[in-house]
């Protein structure tokens, strides 16, 4: 017998359950009830029932973990009768993170490369949850969507600005309600990318452009994130999603990358490449190269111009 989505039993199937997993033995029974583990917010009443059962005996539990690639890429076969190509695959798992259910409904989409729009039953399905949340939760869950699928707690408590016990009940609401993980170096994380996209998607315009210039602003005033080249990155996209090329631009280039292996530096120190990779900001070109001050990035920062390197003898 088998008994799917277990976490929506009312208390008589709880009880028919219980009572046959005590009674069952030694007839020949084989029993399986499957339930997610997300739904169970804490207090949920299937909680003390599962702990219940563990103590019974011959019952075990199955941890079912996400699926790899490989298997989002079966499932999708499966499901477009088809051989997906590589690209639909490798954006379906970034977005789904293995999950069957969100694979089956983007799949449903039609267009399985690129998804650009979430399907509405499943965008009302993922909501749902944000919106059984109290209203302070749902405004940190907002500005932590706009940060990112990850985030340091630092960070969301100087962007989001609220007196901290006023952001540890806000967060502590969304880790109860399984649609944030905390991890123990103080960080968060959603439990689903689709969750923040999601979030992310419900956003005003004008709340999108002010909470990214704001994450933009906070991770710029971090150097030992600049530091770490960790930073760039993504300064050049907040700065970008708030409609800031400018700065988005400026963002892009701060950090030199080393030069490739094969290449020497021109012989201005601090720069390879010409200036688009450089961290000093020079105002004419290297010494060598083969750069004119009309192609230097700052005069046409508009166009990325091709690298320019020295072959070693």
């Amino acid at each position: 017998m088998a008994i799917e989505d277990l976490h929506w039993a009312d208390r008589s199937t709880r009880d028919l359950i219980g009572f046959l997993v005590r009674a069952g033995h030694p007839g020949p029974l084989l029993l399986i009830c499957t339930y997610r583990t997300d739904e169970l917010h804490r207090g949920h009443p299937l909680r003390p029932f599962l702990a219940e059962l563990d103590r019974a005996r011959g019952v075990e539990r199955v941890e079912l973990s996400r699926l790899e690639r490989d298997g989002t890429g079966a499932v999708l076969a499966g499901l477009l009768g088809a051989e997906p190509a590589a690209r639909a695959v490798d954006d379906i798992h970034d977005r789904t993170q293995g999950n069957p259910l969100f694979i089956e409904e983007l799949a449903a989409a039609g267009s399985p490369i690129g998804c650009a729009a979430l399907p509405e039953t499943l965008r009302d399905l993922l909501l749902a949850r944000v919106d059984r949340l109290p209203e302070s939760a749902q405004r940190v869950l907002r500005i932590a969507a706009a940060g990112g699928n990850r985030l340091a707690h630092q960070l969301l408590a100087e962007v989001a600005g609220l007196p901290e016990a006023e952001l540890d009940d806000a967060v502590r609401a969304a880790v109860a309600a399984q649609l944030l993980v905390a991890d123990p170096d103080g960080d968060y994380e959603f439990r689903h990318a689709l969750v923040r996209e999601a979030v992310h998607d419900e956003l005003l315009p004008g709340e999108h452009a002010r909470l990214h210039a704001r994450f933009a602003a906070a991770i710029e005033a971090q150097p030992h994130l600049v530091a770490a080249g960790r930073a760039p990155a993504e300064i050049a996209h907040h700065w970008y999603a708030a409609h800031d090329h400018p700065r988005a631009l400026v963002a892009a280039r701060v950090t030199p990358a080393p030069p490739p292996t094969g290449t020497r530096t021109p012989s201005r120190p601090g720069c390879w490449n010409g200036c688009w990779n450089c961290g000093s900001w020079c105002p004419t070109p290297p010494t060598g190269s083969a750069w004119t001050t009309s192609r230097c990035w700052r005069r046409r920062s508009a166009r990325r111009p091709p690298p320019v390197t020295t072959s070693v003898p």
